[in-house]
């Protein structure tokens, strides 16, 4: 991690009042981490901030974090009871359904089928592009409603 923050310029760090810590970059936005060290989020200009460069961090009385960044201050609700994913580079398209097994996220779009492990990018499972209209899980197994037909997904 380290090697990480000296890559994107660490810039601002703070102390959450959870026990978890946030870390301003100047190149790469923010990251968020639990009590013990662990990335829990990273919030660039790619999935939510105005960009990239964190001038300050504070957390306010209700755990909100407020980020000053060189165009202005973005709001992360970090206790909100949901997670928003926002792609500026349009790679996902427009969702359309999403599923969870385990530690991974399918999300199904006009694009195709994407997937992603923890806090990973969303990468696109070869063989789904297309329009995925349904993702349902039955018995265990994942099965994919697609232009082309039904797909049963493993893994990627």
């Amino acid at each position: 991690m380290n090697v990480l923050f000296k890559k994107n310029q660490l810039n601002k760090g703070l102390f959450l009042q959870n026990g978890g810590w946030v870390i301003g970059t100047v190149l790469e936005g923010v990251y968020i981490l639990d009590g013990s060290g662990q990335l829990q989020y990273h919030l660039n200009r790619a999935n939510s901030l105005q960009n990239n460069t964190v001038l300050s961090l504070r957390e306010d009385a209700h755990h909100n974090l407020w980020v000053g960044m060189d165009k202005g201050i973005d709001l992360i609700e970090l206790n909100a009871p949901l997670n928003y994913f926002s792609d500026q580079s349009g790679k996902t398209g427009t969702v359309y359904t999403a599923a969870q097994q385990g530690d991974r996220l399918y999300i199904g779009s006009n694009q195709g089928l994407f997937v992603r492990s923890g806090q990973g990018p969303f990468l696109l499972i070869d063989g789904t592009q297309g329009q995925v209209w349904d993702l349902k899980e039955k018995e265990g197994q994942l099965f994919c409603g697609h232009n082309s037909g039904t797909f049963l997904i493993n893994g990627n």
